[in-house]
């Protein structure tokens, strides 16, 4: 369940508790004042401190950050968050239109890239989510050959909103947009790049207001994934790294999958 988790009180935790229900706090930690303000217009941050404790007696509680332009210092925000609040944050894209241009694409190439150097010199403090997300990926279609066209909205991924069934939350006011899926839903651009094998592709929804792929996510996604096969060649003899993709092939085996 995604929540702000500015409401959580005891007697909500307990039930959550009680019912095995796992959490997923939206926090973007050093970000969050920027990105995620009341309507009043003040900061949240510092509310989230008040409730650190409440957070702690959550089952399977997990935290959700968005990364958008002026939110570069990835790492800064990771190792803050963890050091903190004790979460590997999943540090996420923002996929909406005009949300990049190539400066700010430019300079979240470098927090990027300072990412994956922290990790590659410290495989011994774990893994950092963002690193992992993309790696899943490329073990995806290494280990089983997993490719993927779409996001999987209106394809194998339905959602219920406001009492209909739409293919994502995102589509529930947009009947064109719907039925538009099957013309985007597999783009022939994406069959000849270059990360074609890992890449999610983004948001559909996205994708078909913008009538393509946005080019700006591409090239972020291109980096990424080029910073995914740097690390593996630097640490495919680490014990530490080879314990993370072990597990996450046992993951995998225990879904169903042979190999």
């Amino acid at each position: 369940m995604p929540t702000n988790g500015l409401l959580l009180t005891e007697e909500t935790v307990d039930f959550l508790v009680r019912n095995n229900i796992e959490v997923s706090i939206s926090f973007d930690g050093l970000w969050q004042d920027k990105n995620r303000l009341q309507l009043n217009g003040k900061g949240t941050k510092q509310r989230f401190f008040e409730k650190r404790e409440l957070f702690k007696k959550l089952p399977g509680v997990s935290c959700h950050s968005m990364i958008t332009k002026g939110c570069y210092n990835l790492l800064e925000n990771h190792l803050w968050i963890k050091e903190h609040f004790g979460f590997n944050p999943e540090l996420t894209l923002v996929r909406d239109v005009g949300t990049w241009d190539q400066d700010s694409v430019d300079k979240l190439k470098v927090g990027i890239t300072e990412m994956f150097d922290w990790y590659i010199e410290n495989p011994e403090q774990g893994m950092p989510y963002f690193v992992l997300f993309y790696l899943r990926h490329f073990l995806d279609y290494h280990s089983k050959g997993v490719t993927t066209d779409n996001c999987g909205a209106g394809t194998n991924m339905f959602m219920f909103s406001e009492n209909k069934v739409v293919p994502c939350t995102r589509f529930k006011d947009s009947p064109d947009m719907i039925a538009a899926i099957p013309k985007y839903a597999q783009m022939p651009v994406c069959q000849t790049c270059e990360v074609k094998n890992y890449c999610k592709k983004g948001c559909l929804f996205e994708q078909i207001k913008n009538q393509g792929p946005i080019v700006e996510l591409c090239d972020i996604y291109k980096y990424t994934y080029r910073e995914v096969k740097r690390m593996t060649a630097a640490l495919k003899n680490n014990p530490d790294f080879k314990q993370v993709v072990k597990e996450e092939m046992e993951k995998e085996y225990e879904d169903g999958y042979e190999y």
